[in-house]
């Protein structure tokens, strides 16, 4: 397979999410590497923001860059751009912690990534 082909490939899924309190389901978009490290930094940085509230706002900050990158159409169509930053962040505190938790339920593929590989690499078989 080329790149081209490699890069080409639909390797996600979205997901209806339910948001009771809000009495509406969210669309996302499972997410990629990317999303996932982010996810494990605001898990990092809401720990050190416990022990330090002033580091609050970077907390919600990546929370909303989370929103702003996964939160979609049923069809997969990004519900918001860059532009939209701003306007997310105006929201309340409980609606974008609603959101990015419906993301972060993604992360169960996480789970099934860490059940399908193998503990050790493979052994290279390029020659030396």
């Amino acid at each position: 397979m080329t790149r081209d082909e490699l890069l080409a490939l639909k390797d996600w899924d979205v997901r209806a999410v339910p948001l009771p309190e809000y009495g509406k389901v969210v669309h996302v978009r499972t997410m990629d590497a990317d999303a996932v490290v982010r996810v494990l930094d605001v898990a990092q940085m809401t720990e050190a923001a416990r022990a330090d509230p002033s580091r609050m706002a970077a907390v919600l900050d990546a929370m909303v860059g989370v929103v702003v990158a996964h939160v979609c159409g049923p069809d997969g169509t990004p519900t918001f751009g860059p532009d939209d930053v701003a306007l997310v962040r105006k929201k309340s505190v409980g609606l974008v912690a609603a959101l990015y938790a419906a993301v972060a339920s993604t992360l169960a593929d996480v789970d099934e990534v860490k059940k399908n590989t193998p503990a050790t690499p493979p052994a290279s078989t390029s020659p030396a």
